[in-house]
């Protein structure tokens, strides 16, 4: 379960290419591909480096019209999704 202390980082077997606002991605074990809208990108890059729900909830926030609850809500889904596909890791 992912909490808003949790570490994570994305995961190097993804390729990504940015288009406009958006990104798309390659997985190159699996072969899946990708998209992510406007603000799943933002959160994305972020990811560049290992961060918390907590930290990506902060950077949102301030460039957003988004609450703190409702941010750590859509994160923390997202978030879940990323890892359920293998997109994101946990870090240690």
């Amino acid at each position: 379960m992912i909490t808003p202390t949790t570490r994570l980082v994305r995961d190097p077997a993804l390729i990504s290419a940015s288009l406009g606002e958006e990104i798309a991605m390659l997985h190159v074990d699996s072969g899946r591909y990708y998209f992510l809208n406007d603000v799943a990108a933002a959160v994305w890059e972020h990811l560049e480096v290992p961060t918390t729900p907590a930290a990506l909830c902060a950077t949102l926030t301030a460039r957003y019209d988004v609450s703190p609850s409702r941010c750590e809500s859509e994160v923390l889904s997202l978030l879940g999704t990323l890892l359920e596909k293998e997109m994101i890791r946990l870090v240690p």
